[in-house]
């Protein structure tokens, strides 16, 4: 056979498909490298995020290792504070679930561990592709921060409580009816949280409309960051939550009183803040925490709460629904975290829930604020809380009663001030609980209201207007909790009680 030298070859129709492919996976590379510079947000605030270089940023948060920070302009404009807020338009039903965005692949890297040489990396946040012409699809893109590597966990851990941390959280998300907008929704209200926070710490009320109720709404923050998976040892805005941590007990007395030098809101303050310390123990076993959280519950037992009773504003006073439901979160999330809390400290909670729970009559399972007033229905949704935490089933008389009220009262935000981020927080935990159709029908009430009426645009955003009830205490750092810890609800606790 005769042969031939090689020599030059005329390109045929196959070379020039693989040229034109890798033509168009590079470009596609490129974009995607610059798609993810910009989907990489901080919780630490643009301004404060520039100045890295000359020192602590102004909101107290380090900053020297964020990645990238872009401020991403916003569609809308910023608004007067006085200026009612439209609601916004909810994405379409077809894809406002996040099943059709996520498989075990996807969450199964994003939960890798950092290799020695693998630099930063967002540990709990897998990658979602959104569509980039939806306003709540790209703020969900944006992780609240980029922070180093988590230090490694203790090796004993608390039972599993909550689905808060890593693919669990969007799991249980898309399972109980969270959706893409409400993700979204949550980590715009913790960039928020972020950027306002002192530099000692804590979160000022009296900045942001409200009284000086520091510790309450400090703890509540907190919560909200633990409630995304975010502890003082780990998650992206350990950052943001440590220092707040270590000021909850900075102001703790020798008693374990939280909050003592604040005589406003003082039986608030240190439930609240008691209860942020059980969680923040409870989920890093961080032995200091625990100890702080230890003296807190046996101040809430031996000194706070009336004897065969529940709590009000100072020791020994005769209690009241609003403050007790509170202390029953705190001492319920001691015992899950396992801190020691003392068998009479439930024993007058239920002692005193039986006495404010209308057990007969159209009404029954309805609560009263204090024994022998009407019942009300913010307080139903306290009491059922604190019942199902205290062992009681869905099926329970007086649960089932207190949901079917609840159920004819559905979450709805009207110009007239029917606002009341009390009552969504308590019922929303108690009918996740509860479950079933009851369940479905909060959540799509509460779920899209309060996407609809988030502030978007200026200092504002990611935040939500203070207005109803206890608002004027709180001021937008309570609303803004708040309303975050209600679009954590689908992660925040396993339905234990079902």
């Amino acid at each position: 056979m005769k042969s031939y030298p090689p020599g030059p070859k005329a390109p045929g129709p196959g070379d020039i498909f693989v040229s034109g492919l890798l033509g168009v996976l590079l470009t596609g590379l490129g974009s995607f490298a610059i798609a993810t510079g910009l989907g990489m947000m901080s919780c630490a605030s643009p301004d404060a995020a520039a100045s890295a270089a000359d020192g602590p940023s102004a909101a107290g948060l380090q900053t020297d290792d964020v990645l990238v920070v872009v401020d991403v302009p916003r569609k809308e404009p910023p608004l007067p504070e006085e200026t009612p807020l439209a609601p916004s338009p909810l994405p379409g039903p077809e894809s406002d679930t996040f099943e059709e965005l996520l498989d075990e692949s996807e969450i199964e890297d994003a939960l890798r561990p950092p290799g020695l040489d693998d630099g930063p990396r967002l540990l709990d946040r897998p990658v979602i592709t959104l569509r980039a012409d939806d306003d709540h699809a790209r703020r969900a893109s944006q992780p609240p921060t980029v922070s180093s590597p988590a230090p490694p966990r203790p090796e004993k851990m608390p039972p599993r409580t909550s689905w808060a941390s890593g693919g669990g959280r969007l799991r249980a998300c898309g399972k109980f009816g969270g959706s893409r907008a409400s993700e979204s929704a949550v980590n715009a209200a913790l960039r928020w949280l972020a950027r306002h926070q002192e530099p000692d710490g804590r979160w000022d009320a009296r900045k942001h409309g409200g009284r000086r109720v520091d510790p309450g709404v400090t703890g509540l923050a907190v919560l909200a960051f633990l409630g995304a998976g975010h502890t003082d040892r780990a998650g992206a805005c350990r950052r943001n939550v440590e220092p707040a941590v270590r000021w909850l007990m900075d102001i703790q007395d020798e008693d374990g009183l939280i909050g003592g030098g604040y005589s406003e809101g003082r039986g608030y303050n240190h439930a609240i803040g008691g209860l942020a310390l059980a969680e923040a123990y409870g989920m890093a076993r961080n032995p200091m925490v625990g100890r702080s959280a230890q003296k807190a519950i046996d101040y809430s037992i031996n000194t706070a709460q009336k004897e065969y009773s529940g709590w009000r504003y100072r020791p020994g006073q005769d209690a009241d629904l609003s403050v007790t439901a509170w202390y029953c979160q705190q001492l319920k999330s001691a015992k899950l975290g396992g801190l020691k809390v003392y068998g009479r400290g439930f024993a007058g909670t239920y002692r005193f829930l039986d006495e404010v729970t209308v057990r007969r009559g159209g009404a029954v399972g309805q609560c009263r604020y204090r024994p022998r007033e009407e019942p009300t229905t913010t307080m139903t949704a306290a009491g059922a809380l604190c019942r199902l935490w205290m062992g009681a089933r869905p099926r329970d008389e007086l649960v089932a009663g207190a949901a079917g009220h609840l159920r004819e009262h559905l979450p709805r935000w009207e110009s007239d001030g029917d606002v009341n981020f009390y009552y969504w927080y308590f019922g929303g935990l108690a009918m996740f609980q509860v479950g079933g159709a009851h369940w479905k029908a909060w959540n799509v009430a509460m779920r899209d209201m309060l996407v609809r009426w988030q502030r978007r645009g200026g200092d504002a955003d990611g935040s939500w207007n203070p207005v109803g009830p206890w608002c004027r205490t709180g001021g937008r750092v309570y609303s803004t909790a708040m309303g975050c810890l209600c679009l954590e609800v689908y992660y925040r606790y396993l339905p234990m009680a079902r």
